[in-house]
């Protein structure tokens, strides 16, 4: 019987260690977790102040007023637009590549500028 005692005691303090383990693996990750929850929120925060700051930049004030500083734009004036029937039609013998695109196929659906008579893809 007493034997027993003694691998009863082995066995206690075995489960003792191994509780003490788990608990140490457990508050490291508890560790590891609000660390990763501060680092989280601290990206939420910059990513507000940037949505702000983008807000702000996209004002249609802000932006009306450095395009008019910048790029000298003027409003289109109605003088300056015509349909794509007054435009003369492209030659037969006229290639197709990827860049050009055909005024005919525009026809009727865009607004076109006088001085332009084609129109090409970036």
């Amino acid at each position: 019987m007493n034997w027993v005692n003694g691998v009863l005691a082995v066995v206690a303090a075995l489960a003792a260690l191994i509780t003490y383990q788990v608990k140490n693996e457990v508050s490291s990750l508890n560790q590891k977790s609000a660390h990763f929850e501060r680092l989280m929120v601290q990206e939420r925060e910059r990513i507000e102040v940037q949505r702000a700051e983008w807000a702000y930049l996209n004002t249609p004030a802000r932006l009306e007023r450095l395009a008019s500083q910048y790029l000298g734009l003027q409003t289109l004036a109605t003088l300056q637009t015509t349909s794509a029937k007054v435009i003369p039609k492209r030659p037969k013998d006229a290639e197709d590549t990827p860049e050009t695109i055909s005024l005919l196929r525009l026809s009727g659906k865009v607004p076109m500028p006088v001085a332009r008579s084609l129109w090409v893809l970036p």
